[in-house]
């Protein structure tokens, strides 16, 4: 019985041990780390647990206060019809995103990833995931969203002014609204065309002479350009100009034009605060997304040196207490084979999570093989069959598009097994001229427009993102019955390593 007693306490204590470098593994990132029994009731939340809630771990543990209290009211009643979809589906993993409300009373968005273990008769058995703050990300999407806005706003509430030109005296006409845009009061100055000309920016002459001798010699279907004018004060307004030609000769030479002038320069500031925005934007995914995958490595490292040696040292004294256990105590043996069966099954997890997290073989023997071995592993987890064609057998590319490339593969294959409905696919990898080409071709439902414009299609938003930060370009096609073809062509090199 003291024998018994001393190599449970043993037990207790490797697993004490295990889960203290578990609590240490998790604070290295930054989000909340949690674990449910099969009712969803917490056993371990771990984390930035106060910076994210304000609340302090012990009070979610100790049941003092659920999850659910702090969800906003308005988001909660899809999460719980979400989470019984989830359970009714079997569905391993989901992720979501919505608001909580913080101790001190704000208002914070939060992404969850959750990972649900079903039994063998599909009963949930547990639950583990991650909960990280995306407060920061979320007002980054508002400020564009009022941009926009701002922008639709300056263009409807732009004035037009209307001027006219007689090719037979070679004299314009600008009426009062037109002079009202260069801050000019009406009588001020002559309505002549060649002061008009005196106003031009010197950098739009050539393109607007252009645009109007493309139109008069029929190049061109209509007269429409931009430019920049001079005002009363010295500085430049954008205008808009658009005009057409009323009356010809018998030998259809263009005799009067008549268009208008409108004033875009609200326009033209809200677009370049626009572009900035996205540019700011673009830079922040790609920054986050490197810091992204830099905590990746850095975890699956940990996942693996840390983890995956405790777990195997835990499976290895429990197969030493088993043995020592005395015959006739059957179900402790039936609970330690048990639990040695949960060792080697979360073995298996660890060593998947590991490699969603970092391909070994992307860092081990390169891209080519990284994507063949890719090319199985999705074979084995899906129904649909793959079809892998790279041509040559080498490529050379560096570590940061390689990751990348890798990345958006995973992506587009993800939405293959997962929306498209098709049993067979086919991908092709080939470097040509400098570039390489990728092509992933199925056969399902097809892809229509109105899915690549959706704002909430995140994957195909983190594609394009990746493309554009790679200075490469992405085509997204689709047939309905006849399946979608993505095309993405990106240069080997960056123009530093040119």
């Amino acid at each position: 019985m003291e024998t018994h007693e001393t190599e449970h306490k043993h037990v207790e204590e490797i697993l004490q041990e295990s889960e203290e470098k578990y609590r240490s593994f998790v604070e290295k990132f930054g989000g909340i780390a949690f674990r449910g029994d099969k009712n969803f009731k917490i056993e371990f939340f771990h984390g930035a647990v106060n910076e994210i809630t304000g609340y302090v771990e012990d009070a979610f543990v100790e049941d003092k206060l659920k999850w659910t209290d702090i969800i906003h009211k308005d988001d909660l009643p899809w999460i719980l019809d979400d989470v019984k979809r989830v359970i009714f589906e079997k569905l391993p993993s989901s992720e979501r995103e919505y608001r909580i409300i913080s101790k001190d009373k704000k208002v914070k968005w939060v992404v969850e990833r959750v990972n649900i273990v079903f039994d063998s008769s599909g009963q949930v058995i547990g639950s583990q995931g991650t909960v990280h703050d995306i407060t920061e990300r979320k007002k980054a999407e508002e400020a564009l969203k009022e941009s926009e806005e701002k922008l639709k706003l300056s263009m409807k509430s732009a004035r037009e002014g209307m001027w006219e030109w007689d090719f037979t005296t070679d004299q314009a006409y600008f009426d009062d609204v037109c002079l009202q845009m260069l801050g000019y009061r009406p009588g001020e100055i002559q309505k002549k065309g060649e002061w008009w000309w005196t106003q031009w920016h010197p950098d739009d002459v050539a393109p607007a002479k252009k645009a109007v001798k493309d139109y008069l010699e029929g190049h061109a279907e209509n007269y429409s350009v931009e430019f920049r004018l001079r005002n009363k004060s010295g500085k430049h307004v954008w205008i808009s100009s658009n005009g057409v030609v009323l009356r010809k000769d018998k030998n259809n030479k263009p005799l009067y034009m008549i268009g208008i002038h409108q004033d875009i320069t609200e326009r033209k500031k809200a677009e370049d605060a626009l572009r900035k925005s996205q540019e700011d934007l673009r830079n922040l995914a790609a920054h986050l997304q490197s810091v992204r995958e830099d905590e990746r490595k850095s975890v699956a490292r940990e996942i693996h040196d840390d983890v995956g040696q405790n777990l195997a040292a835990l499976k290895m004294d429990m197969y030493m207490l088993e043995k020592k256990l005395p015959r006739e105590q059957k179900p402790l043996i039936d609970r330690m084979k048990t639990m040695m069966e949960l060792t080697d099954s979360t073995v298996q997890t660890v060593r998947r999570i590991h490699e969603e997290l970092r391909p070994t073989l992307l860092d081990g023997l390169g891209f080519v093989e990284a994507i063949k071995s890719y090319k199985k592993e999705f074979e084995d987890k899906s129904e649909v069959t793959c079809e892998l064609h790279i041509e040559p057998e080498s490529i050379d590319l560096s570590e940061e598009r390689s990751l990348a490339f890798f990345r958006i593969l995973q992506e587009s294959m993800t939405n293959v097994r997962l929306h498209a409905g098709a049993t067979k696919v086919k991908v092709s990898v080939r470097e040509k001229d400098g570039k390489l080409e990728l092509i992933v071709k199925d056969n399902g439902i097809g892809i229509v427009e109105d899915q690549l414009s959706k704002s909430d299609s995140f994957g195909l938003i983190g594609i394009r993102e990746q493309v554009d930060f790679l200075k490469g370009e992405v085509q997204i096609k689709g047939m309905p019955g006849k399946g979608t073809t993505l095309t993405l062509i990106i240069p080997l090199k960056t123009e530093s390593q040119d």
